[in-house]
């Protein structure tokens, strides 16, 4: 079983992470002339998971507060697979951005976004997914 103090630490890591992916997302869209809205979709997402996921790391703390019956309908193991699904998402969110990141200005007019957009609402999907798993547990333990 894992233990709160391993999944806090994983959270810590996954707000770095998040609040990497923000900041990369920025800074393509204050680069890139007409990016598709789809960024800017995915960037509020990154934002709303970064505050799902400080309310995870506020639970965790005073995770000795939570009522025993609430700790029994979930599992610890449950948050550690929503948490790993997230970093994955994180991952190739943030592969994804580093092969744009070098791709001159100007080459940005060629690249079809459809493909862009694609990808971009899968990610989106995924991060939508995950939030509403996370959310879920968070509810579950707060009630």
């Amino acid at each position: 079983m894992a233990d709160p103090l391993s999944i806090a630490s994983g959270i810590a890591g996954l707000l770095t992470l998040s609040t990497t992916a923000y900041s990369a997302l920025s800074t393509f869209l204050a680069n890139t002339k007409n990016a598709p809205k789809a960024v800017r979709d995915i960037q509020m997402e990154v934002s709303e998971m970064r505050l799902a996921l400080i309310s995870a790391s506020d639970l965790l703390a005073a995770f000795d507060n939570v009522p025993h019956g609430r700790k029994k309908m979930v599992q610890l193991e449950h948050l550690v697979l929503v948490l790993t699904q997230i970093f994955d998402t994180f991952s190739e969110l943030r592969h994804f951005l580093a092969r744009f990141s070098h791709i001159p200005k100007a080459l940005w007019a060629r690249i079809k976004w459809a493909w862009l957009q694609s990808k971009v609402g899968d990610l989106m999907q995924r991060l939508r997914s995950q939030k509403g798993s996370l959310s879920l547990i968070l509810n579950i333990l707060q009630w």
